[in-house]
């Protein structure tokens, strides 16, 4: 069991059985950018990088960047039924760092008509800072994904008073597309300028990418991180282009990113090149990845 930090959001999350350390957790709670912080029921921090996600499904798939954790195996969820009993768990924010578990049983299996997705509907109320946490059965296995009812509202379903888990059914299929790089994301809202101030100037920075010496392949995800410790930072998902080549334009709606740091980031790794936003500016910068 872990925490998953996103920014300001707090959720929960469980790594998988399996030598790559990858934790699964719940998509949608996540900001855009695919750096986030992984803190383990002891203390522990490590990076990672979100490899997969799928809004639609409200699943993301974290690998870590800087360490290695033990990780649990998923069992059988298709023969659960009403009156089963389970495990959930998770952090809520409530209680910082401490890990809740809660004994659940289920009142009803909902199958999404539309999706296809198996949802439990559980006795138990589940807290703020739980998304994404595991719900277990009696042999430690996961049989499901707590997930808060917002989602469920958002693909049709009738909600109750109680919590409610993706099923591990629906969950195992969609894997290996997390695991190949599949990135799918609901819209975002975006900030507005002030009244009465125009936002300012777009800047563009352009430049080739390399890896490990070699001109990067055509459609390499690339992420260009803007830094600021108040307004908060703001990530930048890009292809690169034919001959390594990429182009970045920064448009901001808030003046106050003015000569923020911008990062490149490509599967986790951070280029040695970084460059300085300035409004209206175009800057040459070629980025190196090891």
């Amino acid at each position: 069991m872990v925490q998953v930090i996103s920014g300001n959001v707090q959720i929960s999350g469980v790594v998988l059985d399996g030598p790559a350390s990858l934790v699964l957790t719940a998509s949608r709670p996540l900001g855009i950018g695919p750096l986030v912080q992984i803190v383990t029921y002891d203390g522990q921090e490590l990076g990672g990088w979100i490899i997969g996600r799928d809004d639609d499904q409200n699943l993301a798939l974290i690998r870590l960047v800087d360490g290695t954790l033990p990780g649990i195996a998923f069992g059988d969820s298709s023969g659960l039924d009403v009156d089963d009993d389970m495990l959930s768990m998770g952090f809520p924010e409530t209680r910082v760092g401490q890990l809740l578990p809660m004994e659940a049983f289920i009142d009803r299996v909902r199958t999404n008509v539309a999706t296809g997705m198996v949802f439990f509907y559980l006795d138990v109320q589940h807290l703020t800072g739980t998304s994404g946490g595991p719900v277990v059965n009696r042999n430690g296995e996961i049989v499901g994904m707590t997930v808060m009812a917002e989602f469920l509202r958002s693909v049709g379903q009738v909600v109750n008073d109680g919590g409610y888990a993706l099923a591990a059914e629906s969950i195992e299929p969609a894997l290996p597309r997390l695991e190949g790089g599949v990135i799918q994301m609901s819209p975002r809202p975006v900030p507005t300028a002030s009244s009465g101030q125009f936002p300012p100037l777009p800047a563009t920075i352009r430049g080739t990418v390399t890896i490990e010496s070699d001109i990067a392949p055509v459609g390499t995800r690339l992420y260009a991180r803007m830094v600021h410790s108040s307004l908060g930072d703001t990530w930048f998902p890009l292809l690169v282009e034919e001959s390594g080549l990429y182009r970045l334009t920064v448009a901001t709606l808030l003046a106050g990113y003015t000569n923020a740091t911008i990062e490149f980031y490509i599967d986790g790794v951070k280029s040695d090149g970084i460059a300085t936003y300035r409004q209206g500016t175009n800057t040459d910068l070629d980025l190196s990845f090891p």
